[in-house]
């Protein structure tokens, strides 16, 4: 085990080379990083691995239509596959089927930006203040699956069909499921500090995660308010269903469809089927569904 992560650090420490190369005087050094209680043991290294291997594996593939060149595109798919490699068998060596869906799910760079933002100490990042990231890369307003608990010993494992408790705190303007326009209220600062910046540009990138294919429908719940909805991303799909209130407390409730397996990302839309950054509320959280 301890050869294959030694493989694994190798092959990431060629893909930031390569990258660097590609990138010349527009990359940004090695930052500070924070991992929290992640690392506090052999087991959570290994998962934390999972998480960042299957997360990469994400962008990779949501950056892929923002590239222009064939040169680019190769060098892109060919870390891609890679980064797939080392999350099937991270995977399989926690006890998890590595083989769980039949295509990978992408992300855009909002998405992927607010679920590694929180490990990253971007003041301590070397030539970021000569090389500034893109004006608009705020993350969204976190999203926290309150329960259930965890499944198989681990903190993002949970079984297929489960009902999830969710918090957040990303409010949208309205109950409209087309305004565009995320919270402009002071408590969601997690999207933005700048009042002008509430609604997130309109852009190539905006709907880069939810492409492939179309999203689909869950059934509805009568009880459900219309205005928020989660989104499921799993297998290329995007399945939408109603959140219920909790009756006690400001949290909000949804049964996980059935059909997840592997990894999924969960976000929270004014949307019943199209997610987008524009009308996106909190998240991504990512769960495993087995």
């Amino acid at each position: 085990m301890y050869e294959h992560l030694q493989s694994i650090a190798s092959q990431e420490s060629d893909h930031v080379k390569a990258l660097k190369k590609a990138l010349g005087d527009h990359a940004v050094s090695a930052c500070e990083y924070d991992f929290g209680g992640s690392l506090n043991s052999a087991e959570d290294f290994v998962y934390t691995s999972l998480i960042l291997e299957t997360v990469g594996a994400s962008t990779y593939l949501g950056a892929t239509s923002l590239l222009s060149t064939p040169e680019l595109i190769e060098a892109s798919g060919s870390i891609l596959v890679n980064e797939a490699r080392h999350g099937t068998f991270l995977s399989e060596s926690l006890g998890l089927n590595g083989y769980s869906t039949s295509f990978e799910t992408a992300l855009n760079y909002k998405q992927a930006w607010t679920l590694a933002h929180s490990m990253i100490k971007i003041d301590k990042c070397d030539g970021v203040k000569n090389k500034p990231l893109p004006d608009d890369l705020h993350p969204f307003a976190g999203l926290t699956i309150v329960k259930p608990e965890a499944s198989k010993g681990f903190p993002f494992v949970v079984s297929k069909g489960s009902t999830l408790v969710l918090q957040f705190s990303g409010l949208p303007v309205s109950n409209d499921a087309n305004d565009a326009a995320v919270s402009n209220d002071a408590n969601d600062a997690a999207v933005s500090n700048d009042a002008n910046d509430a609604a997130v540009p309109n852009d190539a990138n905006d709907d880069s995660a939810a492409k492939a294919p179309k999203g689909k429908m869950a059934p509805k719940s009568k009880m459900a308010p219309k205005e928020y909805y989660a989104a499921f991303l799993n297998n290329g799909v995007t399945t939408y269903v109603p959140l219920e209130p909790v009756k006690s407390g400001a949290n909000w409730q949804v049964q996980a469809p059935k059909n997840l397996r592997g990894p999924t990302y969960i976000m929270v839309t004014t949307s019943e089927n199209s997610l987008s950054n524009n009308n996106t509320v909190a998240g991504p959280a990512i769960k495993f569904f087995y």
